[in-house]
């Protein structure tokens, strides 16, 4: 649900590898080649992504697994290699929906979608710029990133967001 948060999609947080984490500069590179981004984790995010790779890196020993970085994701049980095609985003959503429930979230409406949702504009509601925006998600086009902006969200919202920020 950490990946979800910071706006990923499916297709990311499911290519998401141990490697891909910089813990030193506690950025998080996403992507690859021209679309490759870094992104900067917000506070607390580090701690939660250390404990994953931690339990990864468990699981990996009692299976008497070798453990290589660019092949143990972040996000899923197994190397995306494992997966059918056809079930990787069905997984991925399915995680995250345990993940809201396991939280306490079960509010209608609150969906895995709604997350990228919710990452766009509190993005915007920080920095008041849809360059941020696009750059946080990875969107080429700056039409396609305000289209994500909720001005009803920004004004219930966005002051609340300003006030937890590091």
């Amino acid at each position: 649900m950490e990946l979800a948060l910071m706006g990923l999609t499916h297709a990311e947080i499911s290519a998401a590898v141990v490697s891909d984490l910089d813990q030193r500069a506690q950025t998080l590179a996403i992507g690859r080649g021209e679309l490759r981004r870094e992104l900067a984790l917000p506070t607390g995010r580090l701690a939660v992504l250390s404990s994953r790779i931690d339990a990864q890196r468990l699981t990996a020993r009692r299976r008497h697994l070798a453990w290589d970085p660019s092949q143990i994701p972040l996000a899923l049980t197994r190397p995306l290699r494992a997966y059918p095609l056809e079930s990787i985003a069905p997984t991925v959503s399915t995680n995250i929906t345990r993940a809201l429930v396991a939280a306490g979230v079960s509010r209608a409406g609150v969906r895995p979608r709604s997350l990228r949702e919710y990452a766009a504009n509190a993005s915007y509601a920080r920095s008041g710029r849809i360059e941020d925006v696009a750059g946080l998600l990875g969107i080429r086009s700056l039409d396609a990133a305000r289209r994500l902006i909720d001005l009803d969200w920004q004004q219930r919202w966005g002051e609340e967001v300003l006030d937890d920020s590091p």
